[in-house]
C-alpha cells in the first residue's frame, strides 16, 4: 500500500464512480481499476460493491476511507510544514563587489557544510545596490562596509566583522617597493589607476583635496581585476583594500590615518530568519582575513 493507492481509493469512494475517480486522479479508468484491484488483493478484502451505476463502499471500504483520509491529511500537513521550513531557511545574502571572492567563498562553504538545511543564494553588487535590495526586502543580509558618508547603521541592524587597511598597489620594481609606508602626498607626481566603483571613493577624494594632491589618472575602470592588471603592467599606482593585493601584486602601506574600511553585516530589524541568525553568529566568530 502506498500514498498514491490511497489517493486513488479516496477519489473513487468520494465520487462513487470509477470513471469520475479516474478523471480526478488524472489516470485512465482501466489503470485506476487495476490499482484498486491490487489494493484489494494486498489487503485481502473487497473495498467496493461494483455495479453499472456506481461504486459503493463495503464495510471494510468504509473503515479504510476513514483511515485513508487521516493518513492523506497528515501527509499533506507534513509536506506543508517542510515547505514552510524550507522557505524560512532560505537565506539571500548581498556581498559588496570589492570584497574578494576567495575571502568569502571559503567561509560560505564552511557555513553551508555546517547548516545543510539553509539554502543560500549569493548576490554581488555595489554598496548602494545591495543596500537598496535589503531595504526593499529582496535580500536578507548584506556584507558591506560602514561609511560615514552612507551610514547604514542608522537604517539597519548591524554586526561589525573586521577592519582592513587600504594600501597602494605598485608596479614591479617601483621605487616605493623599498618603503615600509608612504604618505598620500607622494602620489602627486605618479600615474594613477582610478577604481571608479571604490566604496570609499568619496573619502579618498576628500583626503586628496586636503593634501592638495591631484592624481595623474591614466586609467579608469569599475573592475578590480582590470585595475590590478594595469598596475602590474606599469600603467600606474592604485589604492586598493589590502585583501585584493595580498597575493597578486606588491604594495606599500599608507602612513596617513583614515585609510581603512570597516566591514560588517546588515539586516532589517525583525526580518531575519533562524538561518540568518546562525549565519550572523558564524560570521562574527570567523577569521575573515586569513
Amino acid at each position: 500500500m502506498n500514498i498514491r493507492q490511497l489517493e486513488q481509493f479516496v477519489a473513487v469512494a468520494e465520487t462513487e464512480s470509477f470513471s469520475r475517480g479516474a478523471q480526478r486522479s488524472l489516470v485512465t479508468q482501466p489503470a485506476l481499476s487495476n490499482a484498486i484491484q491490487k489494493l484489494e488483493n494486498e489487503l485481502g478484502v473487497s473495498l467496493f460493491i461494483r455495479n453499472k451505476r456506481k461504486a459503493t463502499l463495503t464495510s471494510e471500504g468504509k473503515r479504510l476511507l476513514l483511515s485513508a483520509r487521516k493518513i492523506l491529511q497528515e501527509c499533506d500537513t507534513v509536506i506543508k510544514d517542510l515547505q514552510n521550513v524550507s522557505e524560512k531557511e532560505a537565506l539571500r545574502i548581498g556581498v559588496l563587489d570589492t570584497i574578494p571572492v576567495g575571502q568569502v567563498s571559503k567561509l560560505f562553504e564552511t557555513f553551508k557544510e555546517q547548516n545543510l538545511n539553509v539554502h543560500m543564494r549569493i548576490f554581488e553588487g555595489d554598496g548602494n545596490k545591495i543596500a537598496e535590495s535589503l531595504e526593499q526586502g529582496r535580500l536578507d543580509l548584506i556584507l558591506t562596509i560602514h561609511s560615514d558618508f552612507h551610514d547604514l547603521s542608522e537604517r539597519f541592524m548591524h554586526a561589525a566583522l573586521y577592519e582592513e587597511d587600504y594600501v597602494v598597489a605598485l608596479p614591479p620594481n617601483h621605487r616605493f617597493i623599498k618603503e615600509k609606508s608612504i604618505s598620500i602626498d607622494a602620489l602627486a607626481d605618479e600615474p594613477f589607476i582610478a577604481r571608479t566603483h571604490c566604496e570609499s571613493r568619496a573619502v579618498f577624494q576628500r583626503v586628496l583635496e586636503d593634501y592638495q594632491v591631484l592624481p595623474d589618472v591614466t586609467y579608469r575602470t569599475n573592475q578590480d581585476h582590470r585595475a590590478l592588471e594595469m598596475v602590474s603592467k606599469g600603467m600606474g599606482l592604485g589604492i586598493f583594500p589590502k585583501s585584493l593585493c595580498r597575493t597578486s601584486i606588491p604594495y606599500v602601506d599608507i602612513a596617513d590615518e583614515g585609510f581603512h574600511r570597516r566591514v560588517g553585516l546588515y539586516w532589517r530589524e525583525g526580518q531575519i530568519n533562524p538561518g540568518g541568525e546562525r549565519f550572523i553568529h558564524f560570521a562574527q566568530s570567523a577569521n575573515w582575513l586569513t
